[in-house]
């Protein structure tokens, strides 16, 4: 619990406790100034078993076996758990970019590519038959009028249309209109398929594997993953999803970010308030690019833990239990919403940026590259089209020069030429 928080909540119990009913002894313990020890939650828990502590004043969540040595306060709060993950960004390069253009191996783009071929060699064949002799534009022999045919068919299907060979008989013209359909039908699964293909490019399925793990925003997309947590009941609730994942459990979350530093782990969920904390405010993380990843889930009520010390055990739960009503409902409300805003809401979490945002930062890059690449060819290819035709671009000159210099037009240089 935010240190500003305890301190409001024990001023309120020395209040209550100047005007309520407790034992001299109490108001003496909350006359003197507290001292706040920070440790572990599990260290903690086990003090106050021992009665070496009195009150946890941390994100307890309620379990039944605690309730065996100490008892609970109102909810303060909620938490969950939350994935965390080592940032890497994968790299970016020209052949990235087009192999993400062109895409992976799609089935339906070659079938639909084999069909357009078979069916235009078919149609070729029949329509040589069929125009070879009334058509000059069809070569009647075999080999070069099966190719012209099959030029014809390529043209029709494609929607081009050139012009240059056309069906002239009625026959011919029968086959024209059914090949249009057919091989439309053809051109236009092939374009579905590389569209498909392009639109599951920005899946996650697609991704590389460093950034499908920012990409993991439900329970199930944990799913394959190796695991890690310092919590028994995240551990459980894993189980319970049924994932094809092995689940380790961790001493505390420190030992749990540091196996995921060191790669032990992919995923490390854990408590998503202290994690957070531990990842902004520890040197140990702070610098390790590990970031918290998809939603929080398994939200549970988080509590004050007070101990049964050997006085007072009722007084203590009771005065425990008004004074932090009075702190969230009562005079206090306003100054504990600012509080608990201050520490569950200080730092929002970051979120990382998506494959498909850098990708589309690459790709303007190599645009440009590619755009200054071909500015530089074509400045080449300019100079090397010069550099051929140089002895006549000098012998224009010349001839312009002396037609120019004897007086003599436009008809005595193209005289000359």
């Amino acid at each position: 619990m935010h240190l500003m928080c305890v301190q409001a909540l024990l001023e309120n119990m020395r209040r209550l406790a100047g005007v309520s009913n407790v034992s001299e002894d109490l108001r003496n313990v909350l006359r003197q100034p507290p001292v706040v020890t920070v440790m572990p939650q599990k260290a903690l828990l086990q003090q106050l078993k021992q009665q070496l502590y009195d009150i946890a004043f941390c994100a307890i969540q309620v379990d039944l076996d605690l309730s065996n040595f100490v008892d609970f306060s109102l909810p303060y709060a909620t938490a969950g758990y939350q994935g965390v993950v080592i940032k890497q960004d994968s790299p970016i390069d020209g052949m990235t970019v087009l192999q993400q253009a062109f895409g992976t191996s799609n089935a339906w783009a070659l079938f639909s590519l084999l069909l357009l071929v078979i069916l235009s060699i078919i149609f070729a064949h029949l329509i040589w038959i069929v125009e070879r002799k009334d058509n000059p534009n069809i070569n009647k022999y075999y080999g070069p009028g099966v190719f012209d045919s099959w030029w014809l068919g390529i043209v029709t299907a494609m929607t081009v249309g050139y012009g240059d060979k056309v069906p002239v008989t009625v026959q011919g013209k029968i086959l024209t209109i059914a090949w249009m359909f057919a091989g439309t039908y053809c051109v236009g699964m092939f374009g579905a398929a590389v569209t498909s293909t392009f639109v599951n490019s920005q899946n996650l399925s697609y991704l590389p594997p460093a950034d499908k793990l920012l990409q993991i925003q439900k329970v199930t997309d944990l799913d394959g993953y190796r695991l890690g947590t310092s919590s028994v009941i995240a551990k459980h609730f894993l189980e319970q999803q049924l994932l094809n994942s092995t689940v380790l459990v961790y001493e505390n979350v420190t030992n749990l970010l540091s196996a995921l530093v060191n790669q032990t782990i992919d995923v490390a969920v854990d408590e998503t308030w202290t994690v957070r904390w531990l990842l902004q405010n520890d040197p140990t993380f702070k610098d390790n690019n590990l970031i918290q990843v998809g939603d929080v889930f398994e939200h549970r009520p988080r509590v004050i833990a007070i101990g049964r010390p050997g006085y007072d055990v009722d007084k203590v739960y009771h005065l425990v239990q008004v004074a932090q009503s009075d702190l969230m409902y009562g005079t206090g409300e306003l100054n504990y919403k600012l509080l608990l805003e201050k520490w569950l809401k200080a730092s929002v979490k970051t979120t990382p940026s998506t494959y498909i945002d850098r990708f589309d930062k690459a790709l303007m890059r190599w645009c440009i590259i590619y755009m200054i690449g071909l500015g530089i060819f074509m400045v080449l290819w300019g100079l090397f089209v010069i550099w051929h035709y140089w002895n006549e671009i000098k012998q224009s000159r010349i001839r312009f020069g002396l037609l120019r210099s004897m007086g003599l037009g436009l008809k005595f240089r193209c005289l000359l030429r």
